[in-house]
């Protein structure tokens, strides 16, 4: 009965047998968790999002690859749903519904962790936020307004640059791009579009 309980994470070098993975992560004292692992885009953390079944609300842990150090409990509470969209070294930038229940986008940093500390960078709004990436060093927000998206960037500090012309009122989906690309491609679909990739150039 529990062949889906008691996930662990393991350290995996490639080029080397299975039977050699490390066992890095693990919580036996809550079996019914479910591990999923990340590496931060830097290579610098290993981060760990726990999840109960198919509750959205999760917990986010991390670890510097590079240290002896333990795996920490960032955000332990499983109060709202998280997601990490990037970071600059201690400073995490995420994407969360945490007092917020159309989501948010906030910062924070592992130095000073408590949620009195954390920087709120861009606030909730109207519309409901679908997603958030950073690319060519601005956020990249996707918002359901009404019933079709928006496109909307702001900057770093969370300042509001300015909306995307779509081709008509529509749904967005895949936004992808890199932090240093100076592009980044989107799906877009409408009754008169068939799906279709764009090409956005900053």
């Amino acid at each position: 009965e529990d062949e889906s309980n008691y996930s662990r994470v393991y350290w995996h070098a490639l080029g080397t047998q299975q039977s050699e993975d490390k066992l890095i992560f693990e919580r036996p004292d809550a079996k019914e968790l479910n591990i999923s692992p990340a590496i931060a885009d830097d290579g610098k953390y290993l981060l760990f999002y726990l999840y109960k079944g198919t509750d959205n609300e999760n917990r986010i842990y991390y670890k510097e690859i590079d240290s002896d150090g333990p795996v920490v409990r960032l955000l332990d509470k499983a109060d709202a749903q998280y997601s990490v969209i990037d970071n600059d070294g201690p400073v995490f930038y995420l994407n969360t519904d945490y007092q917020s229940p159309k989501g948010r986008v906030i910062a924070i940093d592992l130095r000073k962790p408590d949620p009195e500390q954390w920087k709120e960078l861009i606030p909730q709004s109207d519309d409901v936020l679908n997603s958030v990436s950073i690319i060519d060093n601005r956020f990249v927000l996707s918002y359901m307004h009404d019933v079709h998206h928006e496109l909307k960037l702001y900057s770093m500090d969370g300042k509001f640059e300015k909306s995307i012309d779509l081709p008509t009122l529509g749904a967005v989906g895949g936004v992808s791009g890199r932090r240093e690309d100076k592009e980044m491609f989107f799906s877009f679909t409408s009754f008169v579009y068939p799906t279709t990739i764009y090409r956005y150039n900053f």
